[in-house]
């Protein structure tokens, strides 16, 4: 029985962990200083997580990199903050230095932040 209770646990606890949270559709930084990540993950299914803002990068970097970037100009930028306008296919990107630009990206293939340490909020 014993067993039988252990299996069951160890299921749960591997079903319940996702190593990775991909951030494709949102990263945003909230009041208490946690990164904010939606996108689609392991089922396929959208959920939003708040996750240890140390706990996620792109390739070692905290912030993802996106191209043609509207805003003065078109120019590429380092986004710290971005959320996907579905209606609009593009990304809202806040860069490093807190200014606002346009860049026309789409979830298959944003350059994602991706945090590993994150607790499920919706």
């Amino acid at each position: 029985m014993l067993l039988k209770i252990s299996l069951l646990i160890v299921t749960l606890w591997i079903h319940g962990a996702v190593s990775d949270y991909t951030c494709n559709t949102q990263f945003t930084i909230d009041a208490n200083n946690n990164g904010i990540c939606k996108g689609q993950f392991v089922d396929q299914t959208a959920h939003e997580y708040s996750c240890v803002r140390s706990s996620c990068a792109d390739q070692n970097r905290n912030y993802s990199p996106m191209s043609g970037c509207k805003g003065n100009g078109s120019s590429n930028q380092n986004c710290a903050q971005y959320t996907y306008n579905k209606s609009a296919d593009d990304y809202t990107c806040i860069n490093l230095q807190k200014t606002a630009f346009t860049c026309p990206d789409t979830p298959a293939n944003v350059p994602a932040m991706t945090c590993t340490s994150c607790t499920k909020v919706n």
